[in-house]
């Protein structure tokens, strides 16, 4: 399976659905009563998430039912945007076989571009391509990789480079050069050409309303990324009243700066190019951003035994994000290990623009990617004897991204930006600018706001820069509702946590719940309810 990619044809995609239908059916007839807590877990997450997914996939059948996406291709998906970093950060080159997988991988390029081709435009033949000004991006970019050596560079000096380090004989270089101009370029050609068909026939309409039966698609999304059954309404309205409290909590911190003329949202964007705050954009910023990311990331290691207990065994390395993607890519993001622990924990800083960071974001970005956000819930999970790897392996972004930004909470809770006041006004916009997209998204696909609608918003109440808010609000055009679980995720964390303080009250330990809430894994939002029960009755 490791030389291999998976199927990217519509039939492919329709026969996997077909599966996870019969899969569920199967779990939904299983008596879950019968069952030991963990397995009921197992049981009840896996069920909720493959029903999340087939009811995605039937509302979106040309997109990316896993991720609730309704376009196979965008700025941020498909196989010219993943596979490229694939091979190069987490296909392993160690031995000849490793090459060899790697190499028949790079040959299935092509057929995987094709499917996708053929899928883009059987979808624009129903009504359904990604926004002009998104496929305007998506073609900036696949050309690039179509007329400069950025595949050369990129993926054929990743397998050349580890190769030599391991010392495998072989003409790597010139069998992947090869396949690159004989098979893939062309394949990435006609998808180009199909993309800039669709492009001429599109619309600037921002949001999944347009789509055929677009508030299905969007309500289907809401379910599969928040794992909640709210409604866009309700997370509008929360929205709101987050952004609120936060800005007031963010005017008094930036008061007591002696930051105080104009709107907070005006003092923050002058904050952002002030001269003390930013990194240059050159070699020395960039240097200097991953190595300050590296120093926080050492720092909170130290003060992690205070609030838990196990600690994670695998390493944590600081990384840029690939240069033949970052051009698309956020801002940063994280890669987990491999299970077995040869492939280290990594999270990605993105360096193209490094005037964009600003010195007192860096701190809650850090406790947010690394420690003790993902690195340690994820990196837990998979070290655990007591989960499933089935459910290791499962992605909950509610419950994983909601814990980041607990995670970010908890920083604050722990005394780390008492040192750095600065520091706070990071963590307060992190968190404005996560209460922001609970009404930024639903307004783009439930109350049809145009993309200038959903960037003015973004600049004028978390102060973002216009370019920025626009490379954001792209990316909610084409993932509908994962932003949502930043936020949604985060507030049930803190329910979770004070149902946990009400039922066990002066017997309540914070260091304790931290311990028992990650022993049980990922799971729906839907679920944590009764997680609290399972905590009580296993000793917490």
């Amino acid at each position: 399976m490791r030389q291999r990619l998976d199927a990217t044809s519509a039939d492919a995609l329709a026969t996997h659905l077909q599966r996870l239908r019969s899969a569920a059916d199967e779990l939904e007839a299983m008596d879950a009563q019968a069952l030991p807590a963990m397995a009921r877990i197992d049981r009840d997450a896996v069920l909720f998430h493959t029903r999340a997914v087939v009811d995605a996939g039937a509302a979106m059948p040309h997109g990316v039912a896993e991720e609730a996406q309704p376009y196979a291709v965008t700025q941020l998906s498909g196989m010219y945007y993943a596979l490229p970093d694939f091979l190069c950060t987490k296909h392993p080159v160690a031995s000849a076989s490793d090459a060899q997988a790697f190499i028949d991988r790079l040959a299935a390029f092509a057929d995987a571009l094709d499917g996708e081709t053929a899928r883009i435009g059987a979808a624009a033949a129903g009504g359904v391509t990604p926004p002009a000004f998104v496929l305007e991006t998506t073609l900036h970019n696949m050309r690039a990789l179509l007329t400069t050596p950025v595949l050369e560079t990129g993926v054929v000096a990743s397998l050349v480079q580890r190769a030599r380090e391991h010392g495998i004989a072989g003409d790597w270089e010139r069998r992947a050069r090869k396949i690159l101009d004989d098979q893939v370029r062309p394949a990435l050609a006609r998808q180009v050409d199909q993309l800039a068909q669709a492009q001429r026939h599109g619309t600037d309409d921002a949001g999944v309303w347009k789509l055929p039966d677009g508030e299905a698609c969007y309500a289907k999304a809401i379910v599969l990324h928040t794992t909640t059954r709210w409604d866009a309404s309700a997370i509008h309205e929360t929205g709101l009243a987050q952004v609120a409290e936060l800005t007031s909590r963010l005017d008094a911190v930036l008061r007591a700066q002696g930051f105080t003329a104009g709107t907070v949202a005006e003092r923050l964007a002058a904050l952002a190019v002030d001269e003390r705050f930013v990194y240059p954009n050159d070699e020395q910023g960039k240097a200097q951003l991953l190595a300050e990311m590296r120093a926080l990331v050492a720092d909170v290691q130290q003060r992690l035994p205070e609030l838990f207990d196990p600690l994670p065994r695998a390493t944590l390395q600081v990384r840029a994000v690939p240069a033949a993607i970052e051009a698309g890519a956020p801002r940063g993001y994280y890669s987990s290990g491999s299970a077995d622990g040869r492939n280290p924990a990594a999270f990605y800083v993105n360096l193209r623009d490094t005037r964009d960071w600003k010195r007192w974001y860096a701190p809650s970005f850090a406790y947010h990617e690394g420690v003790p956000g993902h690195h340690l819930q994820i990196s837990t999970a998979l070290e655990s004897e007591d989960i499933s790897m089935m459910r290791r392996a499962l992605w909950f972004a509610a419950y994983g991204e909601g814990w980041a930004l607990y995670a970010e909470q908890l920083a604050d809770e722990m005394g780390l930006y008492e040192r750095n006041p600065m520091g706070r006004v990071g963590y307060l916009q992190s968190m404005l600018f996560r209460a922001a997209r609970l009404v930024m998204d639903t307004g783009l696909h439930a109350r049809r706001w145009t993309r200038e609608q959903a960037v003015d918003y973004l600049v004028h109440t978390v102060g973002e820069t216009p370019n920025r808010s626009r490379a954001e609000v792209d990316r909610y055009c084409v993932m509908p509702a994962q932003a949502l679980s930043y936020k949604v995720g985060h507030l049930r964390w803190n329910q979770l946590r004070e149902a946990s303080r009400a039922r066990q009250g002066s017997q309540f330990d914070l260091k304790r719940f931290h311990g028992q809430a990650l022993r049980w894994g990922a799971m729906p939002l839907d679920m944590l309810d009764g997680l609290v029960d399972l905590m009580v009755a296993s000793g917490s």
